[in-house]
Order: structure tokens, then sequence, then C-alpha cells
């Protein structure tokens, strides 16, 4: 913010300075903020007068703005899913360097296997390097060889892909935070590295690692660590530009209250209080995303994964929703099919 006091050939009196500064307008972006009609009850000043002032301030503040605006832009590299009909339904929300997505849904729905295509096709778009944090076991290496066999890619491409997918595995919320900030020890985007830059984290999932704080005695813990991982997900994703997406569940509320109630912990589900889902939503009308009412409202984008209820439990088809978005309406969906060759 530029004061107005640098400006000269204004034709404001120190008089008329003072005035505004005690209105609180004090740099050229709050006086160009401020209404014509306002500034000629405070200066007294004819409307000719005050658009002249204006013009001046103003001519070449915007275009400076609208500069900063474009070249921002321009470092968001626009990535795909490298699924058609994911990538169809997110065109006016794609995926993008700082996108900060949720995947979300019930336990085999194939939200791993979703994670699994997006790294290959990440990866084979020739990106960056990917960082997959994996809390459950569920990364296989395997898997992603099937991918990329099934896709007829030569052996000594498919090492080198996978050279670019590196994997992180954790048991403990209280490890994830320690790899974030090594990540934000990188190089950021706009900077030139001959060192592993990483473009892109995966998280499956965090609902593994976090519900083991549920208890009484770690529940504050468990909030510290849910701030703490928020804001470096953002700041990685704002700084470094980093595409993160990481997956959550779908509970049911009354099977996570019967939980309570067996395992004895009466409050345990006052961390993971969520907002109240309507018969009407999209989640369904007893399922909620877990990790609470602080978490429902962290990612730019939440799709949830649902397998068909007509099909057996071996069908390869599911349904992908938006649940929300930052950028568009959220309650469009579109079919994929899990296949030897990844998600398509």
């Amino acid at each position: 913010m530029t004061d107005l006091r640098q400006f000269d050939g204004l034709g404001l009196s120190t008089y008329l300075m003072r005035k505004l500064q005690r209105k609180g307008i004090l740099t050229r972006y709050e006086l160009l903020m401020t209404s014509n009609e306002e500034l000629i009850n405070l200066t007294s000043l004819p409307e000719a007068t005050i658009l002249e002032i204006k013009q001046k301030l103003g001519e070449d503040y915007f275009p400076r703005q609208q500069s900063l605006v474009a070249n921002r832009l321009t470092h968001r590299k626009l990535y795909t899913t490298g699924i058609e009909n994911l990538d169809s339904l997110l065109a006016r929300t794609p995926l993008k360097a700082g996108s900060v997505w949720e995947i979300c849904g019930k336990s085999g729905a194939g939200k791993t296997q979703l994670c699994h295509t997006i790294a290959v096709n990440f990866v084979s778009q020739s990106h960056g390097t990917l960082l997959y944090i994996d809390t459950k076991c569920d990364f296989s290496g395997t898997r992603i060889m099937e991918i990329l066999r099934c896709r007829n890619v030569p052996n000594d491409e498919c090492g080198h892909l996978m050279q670019n997918i590196l994997v992180e595995r954790i048991d403990k919320a209280e490890d994830i935070c320690p790899i974030l900030e090594k990540v934000a020890a990188q190089p950021k985007a706009d900077n030139e590295s001959d060192g592993i830059n990483i473009k892109m984290i995966i998280i499956d999932a965090l609902p593994a690692i976090f519900f083991t704080l549920r208890t009484e005695t770690d529940r504050l813990k468990g909030k510290f660590l849910l701030t703490q991982l928020n804001n470096l997900i953002y700041m990685l994703a704002k700084e470094h530009q980093i595409a993160i997406i990481y997956v959550n569940l779908l509970v049911n509320i009354e099977e996570e209250q019967q939980l309570a109630e067996d395992v004895d912990i009466p409050d345990c589900t006052e961390l993971y209080k969520a907002r109240t889902v309507s018969p009407n939503s999209t989640c369904g009308a007893n399922m909620r995303p877990a990790l609470g009412e602080y978490w429902y409202r962290a990612p730019h984008l939440r799709l949830s994964m649902e397998q068909h209820v007509d099909f057996t439990s071996m069908s390869g088809e599911r349904t992908v929703k938006i649940l929300r978005s930052c950028y568009s309406a959220a309650g469009g969906n579109c079919n994929i099919h899990i296949t030897p060759a990844g998600v398509y």
C-alpha cells in the first residue's frame, strides 16, 4: 500500500490530508476505494476535482494489479488427473499447482486406486516429483507396475516413472508435519534447482492416523495437529505451488457414536463433530466427512467416491460427486471405472 503523502500534484492541502488521515484514508488504495460522495462531504471539493485526483492515483495502479494477477496465474501450472470423465466434470476447477483437494468415501470405495492412478498419470505427464504419504501401508509398487505394464509402457521408462514417486510411510499423526516441513525447505516453485522438487503430495489417508487421537486425554493434541497440518498444507499450496490431495472417510454418525460407547469414550466424537448433513445432501442422510467441523471447510474441493448400490462389491464402476467447491457449484457427478490399467 502506497502512502498518499508520496504523491505530488494531487492538489490536496496539508489540512485536507489530515482530515483524510483522521477518517482512516491513508493510502492510495483506500482513497480509490472510497466513494466520491463520501470524499466530497469530507473535503468539500467538487466532484470534478475528486475524479481528477482518482484518475491521477489510479492511472498506473489498476494495470499494475492486473499484471500481478496475470503473473501469478501464469505460475499456477495446469495439470490433469488423466481421467477423462473426471477432468470433464472438473473443467471449471481443474487440478493445478496450488490445488487442495480431498477425496472421501466409505472404506473400500476405491479411493486408494484413484490416488494410484492420479500419481501414475502425474509423473507420466512429466510434471515433476510426487510425494505419496502412506498411513495405512496401502501404497503398492506392484500395483503401479501393473498399471504401467497394462498401458504397454517400456520397462526402462517404468523404472524412471517409479523413481519420480517418493513414498513415506507413517503410522502416527505426529509424523506427518515434520515431513511437510522438510518439503517446505525445498526451493519455491519459481526457483530453479537441480535437486528434488516436489510438485504434488498425496496423503492416503488422514483418518488412519487421527482416529487414534479421539480419547479425552488426546483430543486437544488432535486439534492442535490438525490445525498445524492445515496451515502447512496451505503454505505449501500458496508459497510453493504444490498440488495437494488427501484422502478422508465418509463416516456414519450412528456407527461412530456406537463405537464411542463400545470403547467407553463418551466424548470421543466431539473432535470429529461435523456440520449436520441433511437427508438431501450428496453425502447421504447419516454420512459426513470425518475429522470434524474444523476440517469440513479445509479443502478447496471435496469429492466423494461411491460404489453403485446395485452392483456387486467386485464391480469396477464408481460415481464421483462434487461435495464442496470454492469455485463452482456442488452436486455434479460422473462415472469412472477401476481397471487393471488404472481408473478411467
